[in-house]
């Protein structure tokens, strides 16, 4: 698309970032994410849900949970799916206190939860 001259949006990015996690390829998801953030586009609550599910196929628990905390930040509110991915994390590393934590937190912000949660 760059070589065309097309401008690729954050919808593009968002895609490219899936691809590059579901190859395992962590790092140039880093980049990918770093370089959507460096054009000035503004990732959306999906976006924000591909990288938090890279970081959780890393076992990055922390990173996963300041990546909620710059949603924030930013004005993008998570959703189930993003607390869904940390509360398992949560879960398979015993942070079982962190866990209610993070469940009263995002109650609090009004966040709904599913059967899944």
């Amino acid at each position: 698309m760059k070589v065309d001259g097309i401008k690729p949006d954050i919808v593009c990015y968002t895609v490219a970032l899936k691809g590059v996690i579901v190859e395992g390829d962590f790092g140039k998801a880093d980049e990918v994410f770093d370089e959507l953030l460096v054009l000035g586009l503004a990732p959306n609550v999906y976006t924000y849900n591909v990288y938090v599910y890279g970081l959780y196929e890393q076992n990055s628990v922390e990173a996963g949970i300041m990546m909620i905390v710059s949603m924030e930040e930013l004005g993008c509110k998570p959703d189930m799916i993003t607390c869904n991915t940390i509360l398992d994390a949560l879960c398979k590393a015993g942070e079982l206190s962190r866990m209610r934590e993070l469940v009263r937190n995002m109650i609090d912000k009004g966040v709904e939860f599913n059967f899944w949660t």
